[in-house]
């Protein structure tokens, strides 16, 4: 997220390619989750493949909207958001 933040901050005009190919790679990504789970019936341990397939369209939102807040940020502002998560641990 941060390389494909700062590709949008230095260059506006690649925020095309990176949101059709990101939402291309939507529906590829569930797909895994549904091929991995296929091979269990049931699945074990009580999963629900349901509760892949919504953490995956969470974290998907959330990434999308990080790319999307990097359109209106200073190359400065992207660097401190970046570091601002590695201190809460979410790298």
């Amino acid at each position: 997220m941060f390389l494909l933040s700062r590709l949008i901050v230095d260059h506006e005009e690649v925020w095309e390619v990176i949101d059709r190919t990101f939402n291309a790679l939507m529906m590829p990504a569930l797909g895994i989750i549904r091929d991995a789970v296929a091979g269990y019936n049931p699945i074990p341990f009580g999963l629900k493949e349901e509760d892949f397939l919504n953490y995956a369209m969470m974290q998907f939102s959330k990434r999308r909207e990080r790319l999307m807040k990097a359109r209106g940020q200073t190359l400065d502002e992207v660097y401190r958001v970046a570091h601002a998560g590695i201190d809460r641990d979410e790298s």
